[in-house]
């Protein structure tokens, strides 16, 4: 019994050796070894000074993009320094806008890993140290800085955390370390299941031998496994009623399978012992740790069959130094690592300073280069931002610094020439734009478009508010293109292909909806139009063709497609919302009333088209209308405005009345309305039309139209005869003494002739002569005044006689002058002094004829014209007054201050100018212009100051002015066609004057009436004009007229 039972234990022995070797194997599977990884790891780290130099050659030879992404995985596996190398070599012109910002991030983030990675490094020296000095809080606090590092590398983590462990079982020594038992991994338990299941077969199959293996291996995986257990016992069991052997007591029994056991358990512990050591040997500790927690928990289920407990703390304690082996171990290799790491990263360091300072230099070489390269090419710009990279780079550079300052001045004087240059570009440019100022626009026509409208209108911000870019593209296409029709039976689906791959429109057809109507894609189409029409209006007309078939079919524009549907459809599964602008039809017109009078003299005190305090706006606006409407009555047109919408388009469909699709609301002058796209359609097209409406104007001009004709005619003889002329011939000359002068050299006497006057008896007395006796008044009678009659006493009159002149005197070309005549016509010839020809002369002898023949002959013509031009909008009353205003003293006004008296003067104004104020109202076929007209012209003849003097002596004397005003003014109310002109007022003027004089019986003879008789005659005629003509401006009709395209818009 007893060999038996030797036999089975060597058996179990032998069993669980088979078991430990089957253990290791199953450990080991699977496990890269943490010395591979840091090889690896380190391998990669002594590539970076390779890495450095050649970055830029891979960068070169991979794609910019390719080269970002491998510095991008450098970086995120902690080689920083190989990671901003090869992003220093990437182009960054060569990449996207989104790479060039990662590019820049990660070359941002790089000098702070490298940083920070070295800063580890330092953290876990002066941990160490720190621990060394027992100052454990200290080094606690330094591993616990590494592990929050995220720039550390994962080894350098590693040695933290592993030390990290040690330093706080340490700073617990009262505590037993013991770990609780580890838990099988489920790997493990499924595993110790099949093994056992194996078993089980084995042992109903009767090979106990390989049940035992099976069970052994199930243990191996899941020590203490119940059901490996149970197997066990159940061969032992087998085996003792094999052998005979059943004289053995239940406690002898006990302490057998005991004492198995616990072989079975130093066995295991052994060789997972082994399996460790190797392991710690190979540097995996992770794989180590592992397989230690393992085998404590071997040692710790087998403590129950040790016999004596000393067996157990013996072998407790074996597993104790295990651990700490494993733990000091491990401790070693990462203390190595850092120190492996950190001399790597020195020599990194140093090599990537020793690189960067050959490169910076070969930079700095190439960008002089570059520098003087834009010099040569007159670049200073170019070549001054060059060198403000050299000295980014090197900021001692003293080259850099002298060449830096000389090009600035060169660049500075370079800026000086230039900008005069464009001081005077800019100053011709002003004076160009001063002489196009003084060029006038077309007057013959109201409205002018910008040369460049049609760009203007086609930008995607001037299209309406209601659509997209896309959508108001596709509508303008649909209301320009042109189109021929000519379908002969052709399908629906194939007339509507035709128009989206003819005219590339993206046309969609819910075929679905439009088949359940009863529609038919075949249904052939029939059109044909002599000429060309819209695509819009051939597509409906095309719609019309298959509407009778079923249903009625209808389109909507949304986002740039065009979808064809029902109506129904479009109705109920197309709702949507669209902001439509109102603020122009809630905008108020203003009626300006009171424009300024001319030629009334102004006794209100009111300025220029100043209004009065009771005159009254057109729904309360400003009266200049640059007021906005009170809230009370925006939102009264807002109301009016949505219920007129509500009343025209789809009444019942409101909610507001009790329908149940619409809804309209106004917001900041949009008004959103949600509706099926027939109606939105329908109020698209109503503020279209309200639109449309408000933007007519008229433009209208009132023409006053002066035209006069003045004649003139004259024709008179002046013939007057003096006899005795002679009798006044010569006088003596006396001298200071009264006596008769003579001459000195031969002793005659002096004598002096007489000049007379056209009268011919009365002379001009020379200084020498005999001074008149009376030179006030008429001339005394010729025997009493000396000077006619010289005294015969002392010689005086030489050759005389005792007879005077006689004169003979015509005054008819008095009577005809033109000055002596009157006309109340402006411009007239009556009285002034016009002379055409003239001819006069004397015949000096004793008898004096003397003569004078005048001949006028004058006609003018004049023609004045004031022509005010104002433009309005329909409906608006408005004014343009062109008027100079001319203040003048009306009155005085006593004051009375201090003992002293003085007139203060009062002034009032009168206009000059021309006045248009008119409200025109155009007719709803817009042909016809209805207009209330009140035009005038005002002249300022003259300001005559009127002298008056005080009634007493402290008021002093004054003056006023009266001024002298002529008024052309015209109210009325007329209806004119469109472009027409109408003789709304005038006024005809004439005068005819004709003067016939002459010399009774003399003027009756035939051919001697020619020299007694004298002929004048003056003809005036005025006529005044005053017309109008009003001009309707329609905005879409003056676009077209602009540019005449196909369509209207180009």
């Amino acid at each position: 019994m007893h060999r038996a039972s030797r036999e089975r234990s060597e058996t179990g022995m032998k069993a669980s050796r088979d078991r430990g070797g089957r253990l290791v194997d199953l450990v080991g599977e699977g496990a890269t070894p943490l010395r591979t990884q840091v090889a690896r790891w380190a391998g990669r780290v002594m590539c970076a000074a390779v890495l450095i130099g050649t970055g830029a050659a891979q960068a070169q030879d991979k794609t910019a993009s390719q080269a970002l992404a491998e510095a991008v995985q450098l970086f995120d596996q902690g080689h920083y320094v190989q990671a901003k190398e090869i992003l220093l070599g990437i182009d960054p012109n060569q990449l996207t806008d989104e790479e060039r910002a990662r590019r820049q991030e990660y070359l941002t983030q790089s000098d702070v890993a490298a940083t920070m990675s070295e800063r580890a490094l330092r953290d876990i020296e002066d941990a160490e140290t720190a621990a060394k000095e027992n100052d454990h809080a200290r080094a606690t606090e330094l591993l616990q800085r590494v592990l929050e590092n995220k720039y550390a590398h994962k080894e350098v983590k590693a040695a933290a955390e592993s030390r990290l462990r040690e330093l706080n079982a340490a700073s617990q020594p009262g505590e037993e370390a013991v770990s609780a038992p580890a838990m099988p991994a489920a790997q493990d338990v499924e595993q110790a299941a099949s093994f056992t299941k194996q078993g089980d077969e084995q042992v109903a199959a009767g090979n106990y031998d390989e049940a035992e293996k099976l069970y052994m291996q199930a243990l191996s995986h899941v020590p203490g496994h119940p059901e490996a257990t149970a197997g066990l016992e159940r061969i032992d069991q087998h085996r003792q009623n094999v052998s005979g052997d059943r004289a053995m007591s239940l406690p002898d029994q006990i302490r057998r399978d005991a004492q198995i056991n616990w072989q079975r358990t130093e066995f295991i512990y052994a060789e997972l012992k082994s399996q460790i050591n190797r392991l710690v040997a190979s540097e995996a500790f992770d794989e180590a740790r592992q397989v230690f927690a393992r085998a404590r928990q071997v040692v710790e289920s087998g403590r129950q069959f040790a016999e004596p407990l000393s067996l157990y703390e013996t072998l407790r304690a074996d597993v104790d130094a295990l651990e700490r082996l494993i733990n000091d171990r491990e401790r070693e290799f990462h203390w190595r690592e850092v120190e492996r790491i950190r001399r790597e990263v020195e020599e990194q360091r140093n090599l990537r300073q020793r690189e960067q300072e050959s490169k910076r230099r070969a930079t700095v070489d190439s960008l002089f280069a570059q520098a003087r390269a834009h010099v040569k090419d007159g670049d200073y710009e170019s070549a001054i931002r060059v060198l403000e990279q050299i000295l980014v780079i090197d900021p001692r550079n003293q080259g850099a610094e002298w060449a830096l300052e000389e090009y600035k001045d060169h660049w500075a004087a370079r800026r000086t020439r230039q900008s005069r240059y464009k001081l005077g570009e800019a100053d011709r440019e002003i004076l160009i734009d001063v002489e196009d100022s003084k060029i006038p626009i077309n007057w013959q026509q109201e409205l002018n478009y910008p040369k460049n409208w049609l760009e203007v209108i086609s930008r995607p911000e001037r299209q309406k508010g209601s659509t997209g870019p896309l959508d108001a593209m596709l509508l303008g296409k649909l209301d320009r293109t042109m189109v021929p029709l000519d379908f002969d039976a052709v399908p629906f689906r194939e007339a509507i292909e035709r128009f989206a791959d003819a005219h590339q429109v993206n046309i969609e057809v819910n075929w679905k909806d439009v088949q359940a109507a009863g529609i038919d894609p075949a249904t052939p189409i029939t059109l044909k139009m002599p000429q060309e029409v819209t695509l819009k209006k051939a597509l409906s007309m095309t719609l019309n063709q298959v509407e009778g078939v079923g249903a009625d079919l209808g389109y909507v524009v949304q986002d740039g497609v065009l979808t064809v549907a029902t109506q129904h459809w479009l109705d109920h599964e197309n709702v949507y919302q669209v902001a439509y602008p109102i603020e122009d039809l809630l905008s108020d017109i203003p009626q300006f009333g009171q424009a300024p009078t001319v030629g009334y003299i102004d006794s209100n005190g009111l300025n220029v088209g100043e209004l009065r305090q009771d005159q009254k706006v057109w729904w309360g606006g400003s009266p200049t209308g640059d007021a906005p409407l009170p809230d009370d009555a925006r939102e009264v047109r807002v109301l009016e405005l949505i219920n007129l919408i509500q009343d025209q388009i789809a009444p019942e469909s409101w909610r507001e009345r009790n329908g149940k699709i619409g809804t309209i609301t106004e917001f900041n002058g949009q008004l959103v309305v949600t509706q099926n796209s027939a109606a939105q359609e329908r109020v698209s097209n109503l503020l279209d039309k309200l639109r449309e409406q408000r933007s007519v104007q008229v433009a209208v001009e009132a023409r006053f139209l002066t035209v006069q004709s003045n004649f003139l005619e004259e024709f008179g003889i002046d013939l007057d005869l003096v006899l005795n002329a002679g009798n006044a011939g010569f006088d003596f000359i006396r001298n200071q003494d009264g006596a008769i002068a003579s001459d000195p050299a031969l002793g005659s006497r002096l004598l002096l002739p007489r000049q007379f006057s056209r009268y011919g008896f009365l002379p001009n007395v020379p200084g020498g002569g005999n001074p008149m006796a009376n030179t006030s008044g008429d001339p005394e009678q010729p025997f009493t005044n000396p000077a006619l009659v010289p005294a015969r006493s002392g010689g005086g009159l030489v050759g005389g006689k005792n007879m005077t002149p006689v004169p003979s005197e015509s005054g008819l070309l008095d009577i005809t002058n033109p000055t002596s005549l009157a006309s109340a016509i402006p411009g007239t010839f009556a009285g002034r002094d016009i002379q055409g020809l003239s001819i006069f002369g004397s015949f000096l002898d004793n008898i004096q004829v003397d003569f004078l023949i005048r001949a006028t002959q004058a006609n003018a013509r004049t023609s004045l014209l004031t022509a005010p031009k104002l433009v309005l909008t329909n409906g608006q009353r408005s004014w343009v007054a062109v008027v100079t205003s001319h203040a003048f003293v009306s009155q005085l006004q006593p004051v009375v201050a201090g003992g002293a008296a003085a007139q203060a003067p009062q002034t009032q104004t009168v206009n000059e100018g021309a006045v248009l104020d008119v409200q025109a109202t155009v007719s709803a076929d817009r042909r016809y212009v209805t207009m209330t007209l009140r035009p005038g012209v005002g002249r300022l003849n003259a300001l005559e100051t009127f002298q008056f003097a005080g009634a007493n002596l402290e008021s002093g004397a004054g003056f006023v002015q009266l001024p002298s005003v002529t008024r052309q003014v015209l109210n009325t109310t007329v209806n004119v066609p469109d472009g027409g002109t109408l003789l709304i007022g005038g006024q005809k003027l004439a005068t005819e004057i004709e003067v016939d004089a002459g010399v009774p019986v003399l003027s009756k003879i035939p051919l001697l009436k020619r020299l007694y008789s004298s002929r004048s005659m003056v003809k005036d005629e005025q006529v005044l004009l005053i017309l109008i003509k009003p001009k309707i401006i329609i905005p879409s009709e003056q676009e077209q007229l602009a540019f005449p395209l196909p369509g209207g818009r180009g």
